[in-house]
């Protein structure tokens, strides 16, 4: 069983579409033709973590709080973010015939309404 975390940052004047790294900050992908292709390979039982915590290029994270993660069918449990306002769960089932698109939604400080983005898990 593997952790995965994915990082999402989005500013107020640019709140979408949200940049995301799987790899700690090191890399993003913050356009919708490079979401579209954004994919975390999992297995059942991998733990996900959607989290707001870092800074991008010097610039502050304007992101407040995942707000939930739809479908959430896949993951165990499937409620609310935690007190940090992340979101993590355990991936409880497997083998989708494609890769399940699935929505991140989120608050950004000064913007409503709430913005979502959608990239792919795909399960092993």
């Amino acid at each position: 069983m593997a952790n995965h975390t994915i990082q999402i940052f989005a500013t107020t004047t640019n709140p979408h579409p949200l940049s995301i790294s799987q790899d700690n900050g090191a890399t993003w992908v913050d356009t919708e033709t490079a979401d579209e292709a954004f994919t975390t390979d999992v297995s059942v039982g991998d733990t996900v973590t959607y989290a707001h915590s870092l800074n991008k290029d010097g610039v502050t994270n304007n992101i407040t709080g995942i707000t939930n993660i739809t479908p959430a069918t896949f993951f165990e449990p499937s409620d609310a973010p935690n007190s940090g306002n992340d979101w993590s769960g355990t991936i409880k089932s497997g083998n989708p015939s494609t890769p399940l698109e699935y929505k991140i939604m989120y608050r950004v400080s000064g913007v409503a309404p709430i913005q979502t983005q959608d990239p792919k898990l795909i399960m092993k």
